[in-house]
């Protein structure tokens, strides 16, 4: 009964270490049957390490009954140890063993190989879709910050100016090693979230927004909260988005690039290392851009004397380690006054 079972099986004989290992790495095996005579624990390990052995049961015979060398295969990676002389019947019955728990072995794995490239397939619509969600919102957000710019018409280019000197102001910061927290990452995300500066501006009403004049202290008030109001309107994007590193820089500009160093900015009286670096480096060149654009209440100013007055603000309105950026990019930053193009950076 037992030569029966086993005569539907193949079997590819070696007579050496040397052949069985050749047999090993060429042939497609299901099964590994060694003689203990013939081979050495190192033998097995061999065999179990080929990579197209792995999973394929081995199956030790010896004359040998000795607890040491049955320990000895098995910790080499033998999975049964049958002491000779075996009846036939016991033998057909280990292999037939075997054979099913490598043909289930098989099927585990291949179930799982499936699920994984379900799960892979998935991961990877899931990813698309929520590059073209976030991809859809930040657009959104760009043309919120576009609408509250057009409503002032004399802002002209201002968010494409302010996003390209906060962008010299981050590249020159990294250059004199200044701060530790700026990295690639951090420039790319300063240059892609400076134009949401003042996204809360969408808010501000027409008669204090587009006032032809200087504003009264409660006009000047409304104005102010569109720090806030730009905040929390990120901050609902972030809901939706909470691993969203553009984002979390958006709120951090829009919420603090009106505080000063010296603590009397608004909204929150923050000061010196309180106020997050974007913030500071877009305050920066929010002012500059603001000082030397014309207004209805004042004159263009020119490049010198925009900078004269960030000069004189260093300590009190702005960060000293910035403004001395500022000046080391002054050429680069004269040259941006020419037309540029608004672009939606997000890193990561």
């Amino acid at each position: 009964m037992a030569n029966m079972a086993l005569d539907n099986f193949d079997v590819l004989a070696a007579a050496s270490e040397i052949s069985g290992m050749s047999i090993g790495l060429v042939a497609p095996l299901d099964l590994v049957v060694v003689d203990y005579q013939l081979i050495q624990p190192k033998f097995i390990e061999k065999l179990r390490s080929a990579s197209n052995l792995q999973g394929v049961p081995i199956l030790v015979l010896s004359k040998v009954d000795d607890i040491g060398a049955i320990s000895r295969c098995l910790r080499a990676g033998a999975d049964d140890y049958l002491i000779k002389p075996v009846h036939p019947v016991v033998l057909c019955a280990r292999v037939l063993t075997l054979l099913d728990r490598r043909k289930k072995t098989d099927r585990d794995i291949r179930k799982k190989e499936k699920i994984e490239r379900e799960n892979s397939r998935l991961r990877i619509k899931w990813e698309q879709e929520k590059r073209k969600t976030e991809s859809a919102e930040l657009s959104t957000i760009f043309a919120m910050c576009k609408l509250a710019e057009s409503r002032d018409p004399e802002t002209g280019e201002h968010l494409e100016r302010m996003q390209e000197y906060s962008h010299i102001l981050a590249l020159q910061l990294a250059d004199d090693g200044s701060f530790d927290e700026i990295d690639s990452t951090f420039i790319d995300l300063v240059h892609g979230a400076s134009p949401l500066h003042d996204i809360g501006k969408v808010a501000i009403p027409d008669h204090v927004l587009l006032k032809p004049g200087r504003l009264t202290d409660e006009e000047r008030g409304i104005m102010q909260t569109h720090t806030e109001v730009g905040a929390d309107t990120l901050r609902a994007v972030h809901k939706l988005h909470p691993t969203n590193a553009f984002v979390e820089m958006g709120i951090e500009i829009a919420e603090s690039h009106h505080e000063w160093w010296d603590g009397s900015g608004y909204p929150h009286k923050k000061k010196g290392h309180e106020i997050p670096l974007a913030a500071r480096i877009v305050a920066v060149a929010d002012v500059y851009d603001a000082l030397t654009s014309a207004r209805c209440y004042k004159d263009e100013f020119s490049h010198q004397r925009a900078a004269d007055i960030i000069f004189s603000e260093s300590g009190t309105h702005f960060d000293p380690r910035v403004v001395n950026s500022f000046f080391r990019a002054e050429h680069q930053i004269k040259a941006i006054r020419g037309p540029v193009t608004l672009a939606l950076v997000q890193a990561g």
